[in-house]
């Protein structure tokens, strides 16, 4: 018996040891990118993160424990990626579209499952990589706006691809991650959760004054996606750190939120004034109008509103794919929701719905048990994050931004666990 401890602890610190790397790896990854121009080099971290989600789906299927809520998710997960390979599978039978939209659309969500089942004993070592990495980035990005866009276009950084300047002529940097948009989603995740999380950072004072840091660089960063993700998440903590004493009260006003504060950061965005730098709507007309002009050929019932064009055909992967010479469509969406329509069809964004309002839903549950305070407070980041994702999905394709895609599903699959085996709550 004590050898099988052993060898389950050994095998338990090499799996965190790997998914440790696996970050600073991908946090690193868009910078060595800029200099080093190998297959091997851009294939490493998919392979890894393959890996590891082999690992986790043949731990979750051969386990003996019951995971009734897991399946559920898996199943669900299955059929998303299903109805993305229809069109693969059946029509256009296009591989190397199919295998960008894999990597950058299947391949983060199914990190989920590799936080729920390889996370045991991860988080100290897990909180030590999201301090350094917070500061780090913030530090690096502080070094290149010394160094100034021109000199940076110099050292091989690509002028509208790792850096951009804003309306104003203020510099859009990309610090590690190799483009701006990564760097400042990446800044809103970090500095909220490590504000937030008292196991991080059990100072308050200490914790309030990282909360004034991440807003700072967010603004200095000015990219409006990771402001609005912040801001959405700081006002959904806050109002539920009051405690309201009807417990269906509490679940009513969770899910609300849930729904209603896309609504109101869109009246507010539509409502900004146009003369101010950070709340220009020009850009919120630009993406308007591409919604308008990418939906105008999906106006008739068809197999693709069902179905979609395929896994690949629009978003980050045919933007990728464009840039390297693939002829594709190059369409961005700006718009998560619409991404998955235009590639799933109406059958995969309602599988992508319920799969999300199921971790939703998991979390409110889990909030109404409050015996356990470090338990309601990662429950509380989850739901806010959670909430703060899905809003600033509305505007940009969020969940296809590296790295955060990769951290924000790892770090809601390993709270689903957290509070799986704290409240010994395995079925939901």
């Amino acid at each position: 018996m004590k050898l099988t401890n052993l060898y389950n602890n050994s095998q338990s610190r090499v799996i965190t040891f790997l998914i440790i790397m696996i970050f600073i790896y991908s946090t690193l990854y868009g910078t060595i990118a800029i200099y080093v121009d190998s297959l091997f080099i851009r294939s490493l971290k998919d392979l890894l993160f393959i890996f590891l989600i082999i690992i986790s789906l043949f731990k979750l299927v051969f386990s003996n424990e019951n995971y009734r809520f897991v399946y559920l998710l898996l199943g669900l997960f299955i059929s998303f990626c299903i109805f993305g390979s229809l069109d693969f599978i059946f029509i256009k039978k296009d591989l190397y579209t199919w295998v960008y939209g894999v990597k950058i659309t299947y391949i983060p969500i199914a990190m989920f499952f590799v936080g729920y089942m390889l996370s045991k004993g991860i988080n100290r070592y897990l909180n030590y990589t999201f301090i350094t990495l917070y500061f780090v980035i913030i530090s690096v990005w502080v070094i290149q706006y010394v160094i100034g866009i021109d000199r940076l276009v110099t050292f091989g950084f690509e002028y509208g691809v790792n850096v951009k300047h804003f309306i104003g002529g203020l510099p859009r940097l990309p610090s590690l991650i190799g483009t701006p948009d990564g760097y400042a989603v990446l800044l809103a995740f970090l500095g909220f959760i490590i504000e937030k999380d008292k196991s991080i950072i059990k100072k308050y004072k200490l914790r309030k004054l990282i909360g004034v840091i991440t807003f700072i660089f967010l603004l200095l960063a000015t990219i409006r996606t990771a402001i609005l993700l912040w801001i959405i998440s700081q006002l959904i903590y806050q109002l539920f750190t009051f405690r309201i004493k009807s417990e269906k009260l509490q679940t009513l006003s969770i899910a609300l939120s849930f729904i209603f504060f896309p609504f109101i950061s869109l009246i507010l965005l539509i409502m900004s004034a146009k003369n101010t730098i950070l709340l220009s709507t020009s850009s919120l007309k630009e993406r308007i109008n591409i919604w308008f002009e990418g939906s105008s050929g999906q106006n008739n019932l068809n197999l693709e509103t069902f179905i979609g064009k395929g896994i690949g055909e629009v978003g980050a992967a045919s933007k990728r794919l464009n840039s390297i010479g693939s002829n594709g469509s190059s369409y961005a969406v700006d718009n998560q929701y619409l991404a998955f329509y235009e590639q799933m069809g109406l059958l995969g964004i309602f599988v992508f719905l319920l799969f999300i309002s199921i971790i939703f839903i998991i979390f409110v549950r889990r909030h109404n048990n409050n015996t356990i305070f470090q338990l309601g407070s990662l429950n509380l980041i989850s739901i806010s994050l959670l909430v703060g994702v899905l809003t600033s999905c509305l505007f940009t394709n969020t969940l296809e931004i590296f790295p955060f895609n990769i951290f924000f599903w790892f770090y809601l699959g390993m709270n689903v666990n957290e509070f799986s085996i704290n409240n010994k709550l395995k079925r939901i």
